[in-house]
């Protein structure tokens, strides 16, 4: 082959390039230093871990493959790239360690040898925002290359590792439910399951977290403000709570959360958004609350399934529901009284979950059952609807229905009525509401599609329901009609419900719509037009007349309006023309043709409970605290048309706080919480609707605010009043439990009544976990001194009444006081110490006596007088009046006298002169013996007592005036008995058993010198109470050969001085 010499050139300059291309290879696969960075999972999202953790979470081995060259220093340059970020060290890096490296030797480092490369200051092309928060989902290329220190020469590739960083959800809550009812058991046994989401980690623990709740208005918050109950740590997705672990207190509200975090004991490491943190639950903890057991579903239509379970001793039971896949937000709500309920208005072939819960006591909360499925047949595999024939029905069921509420469902008949406005309780009520023709429901499909043909002029919820009333009806606890009659009705203004007497003509109409073919219309009316009055009349059918026939002729010398009037729901047009002569349908049909455009906006509704409303119109519904969450669907609007919703509350948008849904789909869920008024917009393309929805409270009128004491409900006050509560002294804080109620009228339930229709001050400070109830409590501190609680009730005529709790020292003082202080508020105390100075006066005239003495008590000589003051002291407290809201002050007075006089004195004795006679001695003895006769004047005394007086006076807080409430005197009566006169004695051999004479006679006077007491009522002193009296007493006997003859005694008592009355009238 012959090669020229341009081919020659062309060849050598390929191969130039070709030998330049492979030098570059060479070069590059040649650097001195070998880079290979490594990522240890689990990865952390958080570039900031990366510079503070003490774990290793990256190392990279660098080789200098120079076997010859020793401490070469080098400095190192960090890529992270992916997810739209680049992320680069600075080539100056602050705070770096030196980095010197040997031929043949590898050098590890890791993340805690390289933190000043991972540090903000150093890194370039990250914000601080990012740099503290997790990088997004995604690949990322971490990245290293090699320079000279000293030279800036680059040593090695760039060698990079690549990762895949996902954050992981945090577990997801199971058992218990939230807002569930746990039963409380001995021992404590309760369990706690969470499901785990995290798809690349492992090693995972979890902190189980329990607080005590204290206000269930907000428990989110409420959680995060209490301390940890009881914290522990597992590895597993389930912990028993046990006897080991502290003891719930039955009747406690309690939170629980669960935190998922990876650890190796020293730091964790960043994989879980929200910090791993799950959703907060919460519990109430009572004991004997089990849930409904055996519950089953069983599938009526495909719209309806009975629910049914096992009865125990719950109040009432509520059955929630909704479709599969949904969230705790979305279920619906059914409550019974018995042991069965119905599920109505269901979607065909759709799998529901469902759980039926129990009230255990009054306002408790609902224990639930397991969450079951079950799945609605469709409309092929439902039962055939019996429709114009009267149902053998067959019920055996008497027990009255307790309560019927708004939107509940139950059967007349066949047919599932469901309330709008109902009254009556115990099984009788009255109302009204609707029912529906599910036969109807079946020619949907065929609607629908003649609905599009027709422009939206036929609607299908026109057909669907028909409004009933009912008035004193039965219905038994099943939710059935046992008597009386459900009769059809008919109101313009609610949309959505026809004239059952129109449904036939209608049913009608719409098949005439649906099939009809367009014909032309034959004029049969002869139409004449009065220019004069504007009205037309209808003459007759003999022809037409050929000046009603020119539109051009009137188009230029009349005016025409067009009213489009719609009722709610029914979509009822009337037109009304001025001037203008109408010959066919045709015809009428082109004069609304400017309108067109405007057709559109104007048929698009928003549907709430199956009643639409135009742009501008106000949904009013019953106030209910408990019915918050109101559904809205719109309708009529243009294909393909972009939705957005809006919530406005005030003119301000506040979708996120009440939208419970996504707001670009043709459905929209809110819950109003506490709000009474929002505005509900949806745009749809360039267009929007706006309704107001409005809740409409009862009116009461408030009464009466009343504060009463829980320990004894006898101890209230009324507004303007004062409740009075004694602070006893002790070493802790006294407190009481007051119990707070008001009295409205009408009587309504609280879940009807907004919350800010009762708004509760204490201390003028609103306190939000008490309004909007009718009954609350608060303890009450005695640092405290006074607490007025203010009650802000009513609805149209809103009015405050006040009522105060008031603490007051119990003020405990005792003192004593002497004789003649006259201040004394009780007339017993009075005359006590007024028996106390006779006493005083009595014992001096009996000291004039010279055979009394006052002496002691112990004094053995003579007839002693004597007296003892016991001192008079009183003590006085504050105490509660148990029987009213009032405090008293009480005042005992105690006191008295010891009294007494007593012994026997020989005034004057006479005796035979035995020793003067002239015998002796012995004989003298032995005369003494045999022979006695004297005669003595004696003075004798015995009486002995006390006299203890207690008076118990009271004043009440609101009086001035001390009334005496208890009075005793102990004992009754105490006489002072003296007696004076002479006795003889005669006596002859009186110690001989074989003869003997002996004889006595006696005279002596007696009185009750003195009495003190209480004598027929009156308590006093009363001298010579008996009078004076003379007692003669005498006898003898006879001794003869040792038997005694003895003679009757002689006995008499003779009235000397009659008794003294002192209070005789």
């Amino acid at each position: 082959m012959k090669i020229n010499s341009n081919d020659s050139n062309i060849f050598k300059k390929v191969m130039l390039l070709f030998t330049v291309f492979i030098s570059t290879v060479l070069y590059s696969q040649t650097y001195p230093v070998q880079v290979t960075p490594q990522l240890i999972p689990p990865y952390s999202l958080k570039i900031s871990d990366y510079a503070t953790t003490s774990s290793e979470k990256l190392y990279i081995n660098i080789l200098l493959t120079d076997v010859n060259e020793v401490g070469r220093r080098i400095r190192l340059k960090m890529y992270i790239e992916g997810q739209g970020l680049s992320i680069t060290s600075r080539d100056v890096i602050i705070g770096e360690t030196p980095i010197y490296v040997d031929g043949g030797i590898n050098l590890r480092l890791s993340n805690l040898d390289l933190q000043p490369y991972f540090q903000l200051d150093n890194l370039v092309g990250i914000t601080p925002q990012q740099y503290n928060a997790p990088l997004p989902n995604g690949g990322y290329d971490f990245c290293f290359e090699v320079y000279d220190y000293f030279t800036n020469r680059k040593l090695s590739s760039k060698s990079c590792t690549t990762v895949y960083l996902l954050q992981n959800d945090p577990p997801i809550l199971n058992l218990p439910f939230k807002d569930n009812i746990v039963n409380a058991t001995n021992p404590q046994n309760i369990l706690f399951t969470w499901t785990p989401r995290h798809s690349n980690v492992s090693n995972v623990q979890y902190e189980f977290t329990l607080k005590e709740l204290w206000d269930l208005q907000n428990p989110q918050a409420n959680f995060l403000a209490s301390v940890p109950f009881y914290q522990t740590n597992t590895y597993t997705t389930t912990l028993l709570v046990g006897p080991e672990a502290p003891q719930l207190l039955s009747g406690k509200i309690y939170g629980w959360q669960v935190r998922a975090f990876v650890s190796d004991g020293v730091n964790e490491t960043s994989v879980f958004k929200n910090d791993g943190k799950s959703e907060i639950f919460w519990f109430k903890y009572l004991e004997d609350c089990k849930p409904p057991s055996f519950v089953i579903s069983q599938a009526l239509t495909a719209e309806s399934v009975q629910v049914n379970w096992q009865s125990s001793e719950h109040l009432r039971y509520r059955i929630q529901y909704r479709k599969k896949g949904f969230g705790d937000d979305d279920w619906f709500e059914v409550n019974s009284y018995t042991n069965e309920s119905k599920i109505r208005n269901l979607e065909a072939a759709t799998i529901y979950e469902f759980r039926v819960g129990g009230e255990c006591t009054q306002l408790s909360g609902f224990a639930y059952s397991n969450i079951q499925e079950f799945t609605t047949p469709s409309n092929d595999e439902a039962a055939y609807y019996n429709c114009g024939l009267t149902p053998q029905i067959n019920i055996t069921n008497k027990e009255p229905l307790p309560k019927l509420g708004i939107n509940e469902t139950f059967t007349a008949g066949d047919f599932p009525v469901t309330t709008r406005e109902v009254s009556g309780s115990n099984g009788t009520f009255s109302g009204w509401g609707y029912i529906t023709l599910p036969f109807l429901e079946n020619l949907k499909e065929i609607i629908d599609a003649a609905n599009i043909a027709s422009g939206g002029d036929i609607n299908i919820g026109k057909y669907t329901r028909i409004k009933v009333v009912f008035d004193n009806v039965q219905v038994n606890s099943s939710y059935e009609l046992i008597d009386g009659v459900v009769e059809t009705d008919y109101d313009p203004e609610w949309g959505g419900i026809i004239d059952a007497d129109e449904v036939i003509e209608d049913i009608s109409d719409l098949v005439d719509d649906i099939f009809a073919e367009d014909e032309p219309v034959e004029d049969n009316s002869d139409t004449a037009s009065d220019t004069t009055t504007g009205e037309s009349s209808t003459t007759g059918n003999s022809g037409t007349d050929n000046n009603s026939t020119s539109d051009t002729n009137n188009s230029d010398t009349t005016d025409t309006t067009n009213t489009d009037t719609t009722n709610q729901g029914d979509n009822t047009s009337t037109g009304t023309s001025s001037g203008t002569d109408t010959t066919n349908n045709t015809e009428s049909d082109a004069n609304t043709t400017n309108n067109s455009s405007n057709n559109e906006s104007e048929n698009v509704v928003i549907e709430h409970n199956g009643k639409s409303y135009k742009n501008g119109d106000t949904i009013e519904v019953p106030y209910s605290r408990e019915q918050t969450n109101f559904a809205f669907l719109l309708k009529n609007y243009p294909k393909e048309a972009k939705i957005n919703w809006q919530v406005l509350k005030l003119g301000t948008d506040n979708t996120s706080d009440f939208a419970t849904n996504e707001t670009t789909h043709d459905n929209l869920g809110i819950n109003m919480k506490d709000i009474h008024v929002l505005d509900i917009v949806s745009n749809y393309n360039e267009e929007k609707i706006k309704v107001t929805i409005k809740r409409i409270v009862k009116e009461f009128e408030f009464l009466e605010l009343v504060a009463k004491e829980d320990e004894n409900k006898k101890r209230a006050a009324k507004s303007g009043q004062i409740l009075y509560l004694i602070n006893e002294p002790s070493i802790t804080k006294d407190s009481k439990i007051i119990d707070y109620g008001i009295k409205i009228s009408p009587n309504l339930n609280e879940d009807i009544i907004s919350k800010s229709d009762i708004k509760w001050y204490f201390n003028d400070n609103l306190e939000t976990e008490h309004q909007g109830k009718k009954t609350t409590f608060k303890w009450l501190y005695e640092d405290t001194e006074t607490t007025t609680t203010t009650v802000n009730g009513g609805v149209s005529n809103k009015i405050d009444k006040s009522v105060t709790v008031k603490w007051v020292n119990k003020d405990f003082q005792k003192w004593k006081f002497s004789l003649g202080n006259e201040n004394f508020g009780s007339k017993t105390i009075k005359k006590a110490f007024e028996a106390t100075k006779l006493i005083e006066k009595y014992g001096k005239k009996l000291e004039s006596l010279s055979f009394i003495k006052t002496t002691p008590t112990s004094s053995p000589v003579g007839i002693n007088w004597f007296y003892e003051i016991v001192p008079f002291e009183s003590i006085a407290e504050n105490k509660e009046d148990i029987e009213s809201r009032l405090y008293y002050r009480e005042k005992k007075t105690k006191g008295g006298f010891k009294v007494g006089l007593k012994g026997k004195v020989t005034v004057w004795k006479w005796g035979l002169p035995i020793d003067e006679l002239p015998i002796p001695d012995w004989a003298i003895k032995k005369a003494k013996e045999y022979i006695t006769a004297e005669v003595k004047i004696e003075a004798s005394a015995d009486a002995f007592g006390e006299v203890k007086v207690v008076s118990e006076e009271r004043k009440y807080v609101e009086s001035d005036k001390w009334i005496e409430y208890k009075k005793s005197i102990d004992p009754a009566i105490i006489g002072l008995n003296v007696a004076f006169g002479a006795k003889g004695e005669f006596s002859l051999l009186k110690n001989n058993d074989w003869f003997a004479i002996s004889g006595y006679a006696s005279g002596i006077a007696g009185a009750e010198l003195l009495s003190i007491g209480y004598t027929n009522g009156n308590f006093g002193v009363f001298p010579l109470r008996k009078g004076v009296y003379l007692d003669l007493n005498a006898g003898a006997y006879l001794v003869f050969l040792g038997k005694k003859l003895e003679t009757s005694p002689y006995y008499e008592r003779i009235q000397l001085i009659d008794p003294i009355d002192l209070y005789k009238e």
